[in-house]
């Protein structure tokens, strides 16, 4: 049975989906990113930001329990972080790493690098 409530929701994602498009394609006006801003909070935020903002959680928390970065040789979970940290770490060497994430990684993790 389909309901009107998930078409609606549909049509919305769809239409947010729109204006994230728009707004990296530079066609949003700046008074309609800021009421998009203040009326959808983190509507731009995609995917893989939203990826990369928990995992970047996942090991400032892991740093903040066990007092040191996530190794190589600890347990899968921690072997995920580690690889994450070196993903960063390529990113940097690519030239692909955007300024702000790379700031938040050396604010929030002191010797990473």
């Amino acid at each position: 049975m389909f309901v009107l409530g998930e078409l609606a929701e549909d049509r919305a994602g769809e239409w947010i989906v729109s204006q994230r498009g728009r707004a990296r394609k530079g066609t949003l006006r700046p008074d309609q990113i800021k009421a998009l801003d203040e009326a959808i909070p983190g509507w731009n935020t995609g995917a893989k930001d939203t990826q990369w903002e928990s995992r970047f959680a996942e090991v400032r928390e892991f740093l903040q329990v066990n007092g040191r970065l996530p190794g190589k040789k600890g347990s899968p979970e921690e072997y995920s972080l580690y690889i994450w940290i070196m993903t960063q770490k390529s990113g940097i060497r690519k030239g692909t790493m955007k300024d702000d994430r790379l700031a938040a990684l050396d604010a929030a993790l002191p010797g990473w690098r």
